[in-house]
């Protein structure tokens, strides 16, 4: 399946999971899965979220972003990517000094 991110209108989210400032998604959802591009300006965050029924990948397409998974800090730069298993809680924060870009993708696990 093809998904067409130029076709998909982006959307501003202000304190997005209760972080600080606006971020911008792209969300193709279904009942299997989402695949999101995440746009997020620096000085900006996704607060911290727990995920309970599924897991996440995030890749970095651009910039330097921080995620802080069970309580412990990790930079993730520019082709490098950050993990959430089923169960974990993260967040993530642009100290960058251009926006980030991430492409996740959270498969709904069949319950």
């Amino acid at each position: 399946m093809k998904i067409d991110f130029a076709k998909i209108e982006e959307k501003c989210v202000e304190n997005f999971k209760n972080g600080q400032g606006k971020v911008y998604l792209k969300v193709h959802n279904d009942e299997e899965e989402n695949v999101i591009l995440i746009r997020i300006p620096k000085g900006s965050s996704i607060g911290r979220h727990t995920h309970l029924t599924d897991s996440e990948t995030e890749f970095v397409l651009q910039g330097k972003v921080v995620f802080t998974i069970d309580g412990k800090e990790e930079t993730v730069e520019k082709g490098q990517c950050h993990f959430c298993r089923n169960g974990s809680s993260h967040a993530v924060r642009n100290d960058g000094d251009e926006d980030a870009v991430i492409f996740a993708v959270v498969p709904l696990l069949k319950r």
